[in-house]
Formats: C-alpha cells, structure tokens, sequence
C-alpha cells in the first residue's frame, strides 16, 4: 500500500509545478500579443498563436484544478489504506494460531474473528477503491495533459517560425518562441515523469487488490 501511495504522491510531485508553469505560459502570450500588436500586420499570424496559447492556459489551468481534486482523494483514501490494511494479515495470522490451537473455544472464536475480518476486508475494499479511483482520474488527467503537451508544442512550433518572417521584430519574437519552447519542454517533462509513476503505482494497487481477494476468500 505504501508503495501505491507513493507513487501516486511522486506524480503529484512531478505535477506540483503546473500552477506555475501555466502562469508562466499566460505571461508569456501576453507579452507576445503586446509584441505582434506593435508589429502590426506583420504579427498577425503571432497574434493568433497567442490566441491558441491562452486557450491552451485555460485548459491547463482546469487540469490543475482537476489534481487538486484528485490529489485529495489520493491522500484521504491512501491514508485510511495504510492505517486499516495492516489488521487483515494481523486477522489472517491470528486466525491460524486459533486454528493450530485447536483448543475448545476455537470454533467460536474463529467465527467471532471471521466476522471482524469480514468487516475489515469490506471496508479495506473501499479504501482501496477510492485510491485506485483516484489514480485512475490521476491516469486521465496525465493522458489530457499529454494531449495539451502536444498541442503546445504545435503552437511553439507556429512561433518559431512565424518569428523569422516579422519584419523588423524578428529578434523580439524570437525569444518569445524561444521561452515558448522551453516552457513546453519542462511541461513534457513534468507529464512524462508522472505518467510513469501512475503506471507503477497502478500496477502495485493491482497486487494488492489480488491480496484483499486471497485473504477474503481464505475466511469464507
């Protein structure tokens, strides 16, 4: 469980500079659309790659605000995980002392553990759903923000060499397209970094839903 959480945290950490760099990415189409008005219609094609980079900060701006949800979700079930998961090996193991025991009370005693197992492994199941789910929105939020990357790097693209052919203003557009560029390259970054910690706490949360099942089914 620590390992699921974990990963899931480490995206959000590779994430945790998006506020920032979508702000960065906002200062800097309004910086531009400043240079492509004074170059008049010599910037126009500029003017609209500065259109399509604000578009492009709202949308970033709604995925962050969609991790912050996720990260909630991530953090409140995890936690939860950690702290009731543990009971259910303690339950497994004292179920086979009382077993091995075989002493006159451990019929009843098997069925009162039982019972609490039960309860236990049910709400270790919604622990674990509501983590999984929130790596699962943690997944899609990381595919959208790779569909964004992209698009970025599209609009970036449009910039460095649209800022050849301003005349009189090519070295101003230049370091616009520029910042553009390494802006978009530390967004790619951060996504790709994160989307590979999803995949590896996926894969864990994975081994421990197969767990909780074995132990479920050793106690019916």
């Amino acid at each position: 469980m620590r390992l699921v959480l974990g990963e899931y945290q480490a995206a959000y950490f590779a994430l945790n500079a998006l506020a920032s760099k979508v702000e960065d990415l906002r200062i800097l189409s309004l910086n531009a659309e400043l240079a492509a008005g004074r170059a008049g219609p010599s910037g126009a094609a500029i003017k609209v790659a500065t259109h399509n980079t604000r578009e492009l900060v709202s949308l970033l701006s709604q995925a962050s605000l969609r991790m912050n949800i996720a990260r909630y979700r991530c953090y409140r079930f995890g936690a939860l995980a950690l702290r009731g998961l543990p009971r259910i090996g303690r339950f497994g193991r004292t179920a086979e002392k009382i077993r091995a025991a075989a002493g006159p009370y451990a019929e009843s005693g098997l069925a009162a553990l039982e019972g609490a197992i039960r309860q236990r492994a049910g709400h270790a199941v919604e622990e674990l759903n509501g983590l999984v789910t929130g790596g699962r929105e943690l997944e899609k939020l990381a595919k959208g923000l790779k569909g964004l990357v992209l698009q970025a790097v599209a609009i970036a693209n449009t910039m460095a060499i649209e800022a050849t052919s301003v005349s009189g203003h090519q070295a101003v557009f230049t370091v616009v397209a520029n910042d553009m560029q390494r802006h978009i390259q530390a967004l790619k970054a951060m996504v790709d970094q994160a989307s590979a910690h999803v995949a590896l706490g996926n894969t864990a949360a994975a081994s421990i839903t197969a767990y909780i099942e074995k132990i479920s089914r050793q106690i019916r």
